[in-house]
């Protein structure tokens, strides 16, 4: 009986040491780097060659081939792209849990890709250049995210979001709009129903996104002064 005792604890341990063992392994392979291939076609899904995609955390960059085909080496994770179209402009597409990236031109107006929770992500040219406005509500209606920053992620042109590599917080961010410099800092004020609030980081730590009825993206700041020099992130609430 005693020998039975000694077997059963025998793999009873050996099962909890294989459980720990392959979470940690699948803990290492969410957070290591990977190949990344991004394609583009058009409307008829034919590829398009020659468009410029860029790596935002370390630089690198490159054209689609004749497959409309271009692949990032060693990509991290926590990476956005930036896809430069012929006659659209930038769009910037997280790579977070996304193996791969097919961009589609369904016209010269409007663009469409798979985001990470398989939802197709629709963005027109020109409304996301200078204001975009998101229905919040009618957004959550189909998918569900934890936080604000989660949510802008990929949705809005010329807005760029990266988890800051320096903090370990998951609601600490690093938040640019496309084509705002600054010789301050390059994050964009976040106005909470016509009140200066602060950060986007500050902004996910305390407002539920589930209370947001609206989120409006502007790249000039004006009529907030200074403090508006960034780009100004307007946020309504229900």
């Amino acid at each position: 009986m005693n020998n039975m005792n000694q077997i059963i604890h025998t793999i009873f341990m050996l099962l909890v040491f294989t459980g720990f063992s392959m979470g940690g392994y699948a803990q290492e392979i969410t957070s290591a780097n990977k190949d990344f291939p991004v394609n583009i076609l058009n409307r008829r899904s034919r590829p398009v060659k020659n468009v410029l995609v860029v790596s935002q955390n370390t630089g690198n960059a490159g054209l689609t081939d004749r497959s409309g085909r271009f692949v990032f080496n060693n990509l991290s994770v926590d990476d956005i792209i930036s896809v430069e179209l012929p006659n659209y402009g930038a769009v910037m597409i997280p790579v977070a849990d996304l193996d791969s990236v097919v961009v589609t031109l369904q016209t010269r107006k409007r663009l469409s890709y798979i985001d990470n929770f398989g939802q197709s992500v629709s963005i027109e040219r020109g409304s996301a250049e200078t204001s975009s406005v998101l229905d919040v509500q009618k957004i959550l209606k189909t998918t569900t995210y934890s936080s604000l920053s989660e949510l802008l992620r990929g949705r809005v042109s010329g807005l760029f979001i990266v988890n800051a590599p320096s903090r370990s917080d998951e609601n600490a961010v690093s938040t640019k709009i496309r084509g705002v410099t600054s010789f301050n800092n390059n994050e964009p004020l976040v106005v909470l129903n016509g009140v200066p609030f602060g950060t986007l980081t500050e902004a996910n730590i305390t407002i539920d996104v589930y209370d947001v009825k609206t989120i409006e993206v502007k790249k000039d700041g004006l009529g907030w002064g200074s403090r508006g020099a960034n780009g100004v992130i307007l946020i309504h609430t229900k």
